[in-house]
């Protein structure tokens, strides 16, 4: 059965979706490549990326926190 008994000008009048293939950039491949965003998804992602630094009293935090498993480690 034909979705489009018109014709595919009247189609994409009436949908707004075209056939005609989407226009290449006029950019180099290279470029294009460099300019891609890259999946964050961690099931996708091989590396993790590292944490920010932590700064006032979340470094703080974070001293304290590895001294206080430091002395449970060595009683």
């Amino acid at each position: 059965m034909d979705r489009f008994p018109l014709g595919e000008q009247e189609a994409e009048w009436r949908s707004g979706a075209t056939a005609k293939p989407t226009a290449r950039p006029e950019i180099s491949d290279a470029v294009a490549e460099s300019l891609k965003v890259h999946s964050v998804d961690s099931k996708t992602s091989s590396r993790k990326a590292a944490p920010p630094p932590l700064f006032r009293v979340l470094a703080e935090l974070e001293v304290t926190r590895r001294a206080l498993e430091d002395a449970r480690r060595f009683r």
